[in-house]
């Protein structure tokens, strides 16, 4: 569990942190934390943002496959 919480900011692109993994080097479990991470936060709305219904906030989510999140994933 805490190898997946350490990888679930990294990126599919090798842009995120704490290591620069990217793709496959990043642990599965924290692939798939990384989009239902994502989806909450968009569905949640935060500090001065609403929360998305959930055809829009699935979209974003799309938008995300392959830069920021696995598209296999997604």
């Amino acid at each position: 569990v805490a190898k997946i919480v350490r990888h679930v900011q990294e990126r599919w692109d090798g842009a995120g942190s704490p290591d620069r993994l990217a793709g496959v080097e990043i642990p599965a479990g924290a692939r798939i934390l990384a989009v239902v991470d994502l989806l909450e936060n968009l569905l949640a709305g935060g500090p001065g943002r609403k929360p998305l219904p959930l055809e829009v906030a699935l979209d974003e989510v799309e938008v995300c496959a392959e830069k920021q999140l696995d598209p296999a994933m997604v």
